[in-house]
C-alpha cells in the first residue's frame, strides 16, 4: 500500500473528527492486511521460522464424487525443508559476518561511531537485514529514551503503512503503525485482541486505540496526545515539557531490493514442491509395507476380520479354490531423486545462493571456481548493500542530530561511509601466494590489506615496522668456540 503526503495531511485534519478518522483508519488497516505485500511478508516470516504450507496438508485425505474422506490408516508425514532460512542466513552472514566499520572525512564522528556504537549497531543491523530479506522491507524506529540516550528498535514491516511524498518520489514523510494488543478487562473475562495505532509525521505522533465496537479513538492512556517526538524538561519549571520533532519521520526504512520484494518470492513454489514431493515419498515408503491383498475364495464376510486374523495369527482361512496374493506398488526412486535434485538446484539458482553440498563444490575448489559459486550470492548481496548504505546514512544522520540536540556538537553524517567486508570463503593458499607474488609490483599497504590473515591494516603495518627494527641477521652473529 502506498499513501502520499496529501493522504497524511487529510489524516491530520481529521484527527479531532473522531468518527471520520475511525473510518479512514479502519479502511486503511483492512486494505493493508489484505494486500499482496502483507501476505508475502507473512509468508516470509513464517518460512524463516520453518512454518511452511506443507504443514497444512493432510495426506490422509481423499475425495470421492466431491466428498472428502480421511483414511486414518495412511501415513501423514509432513517434512519441512528450511531452504529459505538457510538462504537468508547465508546472505546475512555474507554481508555482515564481519563487523561493519566506518570511514570518512568527519574523523571525529567516525572515531565516535567505531569506538562506541559499532557493537550495538551491528547486532541490530543483522536483525534488520534478516527482517528485510524475509519481508521485503523492515524499519528502525529511532528515539531518545528516558535516560536521555539515543536509542532504536526494530519494527517489522507487517506493522507499517509507509507514506511517501508522491507516488513516484518515494521520500518517507509519514508512517502509520498498527499492531495487536491482547488483554483482559478482568480476571474472569476472556482475552480480547484489539489494535493500537500510531500516526507519525515530521514533528509529532498521534495515538489511537481500537474499541470493542471496532472504532478507533484517541488513546486515553497517553498524554499529551498527539505528542512531540522528543521532550526536554525545562530546568526552571519541571512541570512544563519542552517538545520538538526530529524534522522528519523517526523511521529508517531498509528495503531488501529496489522493489522491496521478499527473498521468498523467488523460491516459494520450488520449496513447496520439494516439501510436498519429499513428504509424499516418505509417506509412500511408510505405507509400502501395507500391501494390497487380492482375496479369492475368502470364507469370511468382513474385511476387518481378514485384517485381524492376518495380524493376530499370520494366517487366514480360504476355500479349496481360494487364495491370497499381496500386491505392492513400485516406487520410481530414481525418477524421484532426479526430480528433487533438479528442484534443489533451482532453489539455489533462483534464490541466488551457494549450495553447500561437496559434490557441487568439490573438496578444495580453486579461486576461480569459488568466484563462480559465489556469483549469485554476491549479486544479491550487492543489491542489498546498496539499499543498506542508504539506510545506514539515514540512521547516522539521526545520530548526528541527537548530538546536535543534546550536546550542541555538530557532526556531518554525509561525510562518513560504511565499510562492508563480505564474508567470502576463499582458497587461502592461493590468496597468500598471489599477495606474495605481488610484492614489489603494488604497495606494501595494498598487499597487506589483501592478506587473508590481516584484520587491521594499520595495526599490521605498525607491527611490521616494529619487528623490522629488531630483525636479527643470523649470518652476522659470531660463532662461539666449538661451534662451526
Amino acid at each position: 500500500m502506498y499513501l502520499t503526503q496529501t493522504d497524511i495531511v487529510n489524516l491530520q485534519l481529521n484527527q479531532y473528527q473522531n468518527y471520520r478518522l475511525s473510518e479512514i483508519i479502519s479502511s486503511l488497516i483492512r486494505e493493508d492486511l489484505e494486500s499482496e505485500e502483507k501476505r508475502d511478508m507473512k509468508d516470509g516470516t513464517n518460512y524463516y521460522k520453518s512454518k511452511h504450507d506443507i504443514l497444512d496438508v493432510d495426506f490422509r485425505k481423499y475425495f470421492i464424487d466431491g466428498v472428502s474422506y480421511v483414511n486414518q490408516n495412511k501415513s501423514n508425514n509432513r517434512i519441512v525443508n528450511a531452504y529459505h532460512k538457510y538462504l537468508v542466513d547465508q546472505k546475512v552472514g555474507y554481508i555482515a559476518g564481519h563487523p561493519i566499520m566506518f570511514k570518512g572525512e568527519d574523523e571525529q564522528f567516525v572515531k565516535l561511531i567505531n569506538e562506541n556504537f559499532t557493537f550495538w549497531f551491528n547486532n541490530i543491523f543483522k536483525k534488520l537485514l534478516t527482517g528485510s530479506s524475509n519481508r521485503g522491507r523492515d524499519y528502525l524506529y529511532v528515539f531518545i529514551n528516558e535516560k536521555g540516550e539515543f536509542d532504536y528498535a526494530q519494527i517489522p514491516g507487517e506493522q507499517i503503512i509507509p507514506i511517501y511524498d508522491t507516488q513516484f518520489n518515494e521520500k518517507l514523510v509519514g508512517v502509520i503503525r498498527y499492531y495487536p494488543v491482547t488483554y483482559r478487562e478482568s480476571l474472569n473475562t476472556p482475552r480480547i485482541t484489539l489494535n493500537k495505532v500510531e500516526i507519525y509525521d515530521s514533528e509529532k505522533v498521534f495515538y489511537l486505540v481500537e474499541t470493542k465496537g471496532g472504532r478507533y479513538i484517541p488513546d486515553p492512556d497517553i498524554q499529551p496526545n498527539p505528542r512531540f517526538h522528543i521532550y526536554k524538561w525545562n530546568s526552571l519549571n519541571q512541570n512544563t515539557p519542552e517538545g520538538r520533532g526530529w524534522g522528519r519521520v523517526p523511521f529508517v526504512e531498509l528495503k531488501n531490493n529496489e522493489e522491496a520484494i521478499s527473498d521468498l518470492r523467488f523460491t516459494k513454489n520450488l520449496i513447496d514442491n520439494y516439501d510436498y514431493d519429499l513428504s509424499s515419498f516418505s509417506n509412500n515408503l511408510a505405507d509400502i509395507a501395507k500391501a494390497i491383498w487380492v482375496l479369492k475364495g475368502y470364507e469370511g464376510t468382513k474385511l476387518s476380520e481378514f485384517v485381524r486374523n492376518l495380524n493376530m495369527y499370520g494366517a487366514i482361512k480360504v476355500n479349496k479354490d481360494g487364495g491370497v496374493e499381496p500386491k505392492q506398488n513400485e516406487i520410481p526412486k530414481d525418477a524421484h531423486d532426479s526430480h528433487l535434485d533438479r528442484v534443489e538446484d533451482n532453489i539455489f539458482v533462483f534464490g541466488f545462493g551457494v549450495n553447500p553440498k561437496i559434490d557441487k563444490a568439490g573438496l578444495s575448489p580453486s579461486g576461480i571456481a569459488l568466484e563462480y559459486m559465489y556469483a549469485g550470492l554476491d549479486i544479491k548481496s550487492n543489491i542489498m548493500i546498496t539499499q543498506a548504505t542508504l539506510a545506514i546514512h539515514e540512521f547516522m544522520s539521526f545520530l548526528a542530530d541527537y548530538f546536535l540536540i543534546t550536546k550542541r556538537v555538530q557532526y556531518n553524517a554525509d561525510k562518513i561511509d560504511p565499510v562492508f567486508k563480505k564474508h567470502l570463503i576463499i582458497n587461502e593458499s592461493e590468496k597468500i601466494k598471489s599477495v606474495k607474488d605481488s610484492l614489489g609490483v603494488i604497495s606494501r599497504r595494498t598487499a597487506i590489506s589483501n592478506h587473508p590473515w590481516v584484520k587491521n591494516v594499520d595495526d599490521e603495518l605498525d607491527a611490521f615496522e616494529k619487528e623490522g627494527e629488531g630483525i636479527i641477521d643470523f649470518d652476522k652473529i659470531p660463532a662461539e668456540e666449538g661451534d662451526e
